[in-house]
């Protein structure tokens, strides 16, 4: 029979069946091949699971061409759908196979299965989730099943509060410590963002998991780190180098414990990556969670062109924050590469060397992003700004009060 096509074998089976004129004899026919068929299929190892599978589905064929009940102890056809998806899935290595498959696992009631059936669907599950994983190059601490959810169609995205004590007090520790309370810039006034505050308290944090953008980001940054090996020394820049922009970027005492007490990929200083400030309006922090930064929104007009300027000051960026009906305003700490770094301490950008010749750089150059250094400037702050939006991943909104 094992060169038997599925339907050939139901169909001889069933016409052996129909010979028997009478009811009794049908039931009787059933019964016993039932008593045969059961020990041998609940004997199929985890291993044999195609076989098994196979099994189920000629009893499922069986039973629906005579219109009778399957028996409890056999897999139901949702069942052994689920396990054909999740088979085919795995071996394909499609993404939206898989997520398909993922789904149908998750919505299908495998109650009463036995031990080997629940050991099999969970290894070719996590089988399929190990995939997806990786195909997304996703971190560690994101759960690949709340990302899928209970839509193959719907991005995979997802939002978390951060409710551990000890890292929201990393949190705090950053914006207390790159604070400057000192420098107040005519940013602040222009924009009504009020007098300069005595500090601020992180109030809630929310971790941003956003497949489609991490692996979008995670690739730019491969390119990026591979570009910077042919300039010696660019990434990662000597503390002398910083030295003589000056100084190391703020964040970077900060950047890797938060990291590591979110879970997370530790920054890549291959590639310059640096834990980033950008304030922002609460509906804005929300949209760029979702669906990324977009350059159309780019400021053409900020004084290193059209690109999208990050702080590693908590001050600096509150100047661009708004507040929501709590009085709580939405910062979101990015991921940011930097690659190889265009220096400009230029009092006028604008003019020297030009919006259109920073950008280039930065596009079509040697280039990945542009430090303005309005420390030495003009005594305020340094500015970072990419023309790329896949160099920054949104990897938090953090919510904080002004004290």
């Amino acid at each position: 029979a094992s060169d038997e096509t599925l339907p050939n074998l139901v169909k001889k089976v069933v016409g052996v069946r129909s010979t028997l004129k009478r009811w009794s004899l049908a039931e009787d026919f059933d019964s016993c091949l039932w008593d045969i068929f059961e020990p041998w299929y609940r004997e199929l190892k985890t291993g044999s699971l195609e076989k098994r599978t196979a099994a189920a589905e000629f009893a499922i064929a069986y039973t629906e061409q005579l219109k009778i009940s399957v028996p409890k102890w056999l897999l139901d056809k949702d069942q052994v759908t689920v396990l054909r998806l999740l088979k085919e899935a795995v071996e394909s290595g499609k993404e939206q196979a898989l997520r398909e498959a993922v789904v149908a696992a998750k919505q299908t009631d495998f109650t009463g299965a036995d031990e080997s059936l629940s050991s099999a669907l969970t290894s070719k599950y996590e089988e399929a989730l190990g995939k997806l994983r990786h195909l997304k190059r996703l971190p560690s601490g994101w759960e690949v099943t709340d990302l899928v959810g209970d839509d193959a169609s719907m991005k995979m995205f997802k939002k978390a509060d951060l409710d551990d004590p000890s890292l929201k007090e990393k949190f705090q520790q950053l914006f207390d410590k790159t604070m400057k309370a000192s420098i107040v810039t005519r940013d602040r006034a222009a924009r009504g963002a009020g007098e300069m505050p005595r500090g601020y308290r992180v109030e809630k944090i929310v971790s941003v998991m956003n497949a489609e953008s991490w692996k979008s980001y995670q690739e730019r940054q491969d390119f990026i780190a591979r570009d910077c090996l042919r300039y010696p020394g660019c990434a990662p820049m000597s503390d002398a180098a910083w030295a003589d922009w000056s100084g190391k970027v703020h964040t970077a005492a900060h950047g890797n414990a938060i990291m590591e007490g979110a879970h997370l990929p530790s920054l890549n200083a291959g590639a310059n990556e640096f834990l980033m400030f950008h304030g922002t309006k609460p509906e804005a922090a929300d949209l760029i969670a979702m669906n990324h930064f977009d350059m159309a929104f780019a400021c053409k007009t900020g004084l290193f062109g059209a690109g999208l300027y990050f702080a590693e000051n908590s001050s600096k960026s509150d100047e661009y924050v708004k507040g929501d009906h709590k009085g709580w305003y939405p910062m979101i700490l990015c991921r940011v590469t930097l690659g190889r770094v265009y220096y400009c301490a230029n009092v006028d950008p604008t003019t020297d060397p030009g919006r259109d010749k920073l950008e280039a750089a930065c596009t079509g150059g040697a280039y990945h992003c542009v430090l303005g250094d309005r420390v030495k400037a003009r005594g305020t702050y340094r500015e970072y700004v990419i023309y790329d939006h896949y160099q920054v991943y949104p990897q938090f909104i953090v919510w904080y009060t002004r004290i």
